[in-house]
């Protein structure tokens, strides 16, 4: 019951979204999504960071779902609506984003674990620029679903609130 006062309140707060709102929501979107790129790009330099890694790609989609699930459940065709405005157009661009870095970070994990299994040790400046340049790519497509979260998916929302509400 919390969880849908909140949801009612959120849709009437972004009828009135304002530059000042969007630059809000870029910069905390931005925060979150590149200190997540970062974190899974550290944990890829090291041998036994593929199950955190894992770990974590796993909670972001459970938290994702959940998300949606909830809209879904307790709003019906309002909430597959405003899943649909709000939550689906910089989650097209964000998901693959997250996927090329969090297996370009698994691989390099994984390779690393098992050169040292094999006692065959081989130095990580070999793979870094590889490494680092997949990551770039992914900071770009994540910076792309950034800026739709912030300035396109409100204008969504605003045109489908009268038919949430």
């Amino acid at each position: 019951m919390q969880l849908n006062r909140y949801f009612m309140v959120l849709a009437e707060g972004l009828q009135d979204c304002s530059g000042t709102a969007q630059g809000a929501i870029f910069r905390q979107s931005l925060h979150i999504n590149f200190r997540y790129l970062l974190l899974i790009s550290f944990l890829g330099l090291f041998p036994f960071g593929f199950p955190l890694i894992a770990g974590l790609v796993g909670l972001r989609g459970f938290s994702l779902g959940f998300t949606v699930a909830f809209l879904v459940r307790r709003n019906s065709l309002r909430g597959v609506l405003f899943a649909a405005g709000a939550v689906l157009p910089h989650n097209l661009i964000l998901i693959p984003a997250v996927i090329l870095g969090s297996v370009t970070a698994f691989s390099l994990s994984w390779f690393r674990l098992r050169c040292a299994l094999e006692r065959r040790p081989r130095p990580l400046r070999e793979q870094l620029g590889p490494y680092l340049l997949i990551l770039l790519l992914a900071a770009v497509l994540m910076g792309a679903a950034i800026l739709v979260e912030a300035y396109i998916s409100p204008l969504f929302v605003k045109w489908l609130i009268p038919a949430i509400q």
